[in-house]
């Protein structure tokens, strides 16, 4: 009986596979469309801010971070129009053909699409300690706009994102691993 089990598999093994990695498509799309909004969210509620006080004598923003957006932020919008404007459209265009998801990332590495987080990353620690040093500056903006998470979990977010495509994509490797032999190409 157990010979019988592993020699030949269940019928459902595969559309259980297959489930798996709709699921793991699906919680991919949904994600990136979550880190877009989280971005969107926190540009509206931290930078504007700093971005207006450049232009108004009268801010509350202190003037030791005036007119620094950049080394606060450095270029977060620039990575949220990446992902608003071409990562996300580009996946969704994919459907839920994982090889053209593997190739679409790819093709976004080869063209250095994700180049604006080796510059996010560099300037990093830097805001991390203008934002830490202006604290209470931030916890009222954090209070005024009722953000659950905060400036720092904002200024986070990309440098947390990118190591996750490559947990996700051997994720679906790791599925399509069980049928190896119906699914040579796309693991290829």
């Amino acid at each position: 009986d157990c010979f019988r089990k592993i020699a030949s598999p269940p019928a459902t093994t595969k559309s259980s596979s297959t489930n798996r990695i709709d699921k793991i498509v699906r919680e991919l799309m949904q994600k990136e469309r979550d880190y877009i909004e989280t971005l969107e969210k926190g540009i509206e509620n931290y930078l504007k801010p700093i971005a207006i006080s450049e232009s108004d004598d009268d801010s509350k923003v202190p003037g030791e971070i005036r007119n620094q957006k950049f080394k606060l932020f450095s270029n977060i919008e620039e990575i949220q129009l990446l992902h608003k404007s071409t990562v996300l459209p580009h996946l969704l265009s994919c459907g839920d053909n994982i090889h053209q998801i593997a190739e679409t990332f790819i093709n976004l590495i080869q063209s250095n699409a994700f180049y604006c987080y080796i510059n996010y990353a560099i300037n990093h620690k830097q805001a991390q300690e203008l934002l830490l040093a202006h604290g209470k500056f931030f916890a009222n903006v954090q209070k005024n706009c009722n953000d659950q998470l905060g400036v720092m979990s904002f200024i986070i977010q990309p440098i947390q994102k990118v190591p996750r495509y490559p947990l996700m994509l051997e994720e679906m490797i790791k599925e399509l691993s069980e049928d190896m032999h119906g699914n040579k190409k796309t693991l290829a």
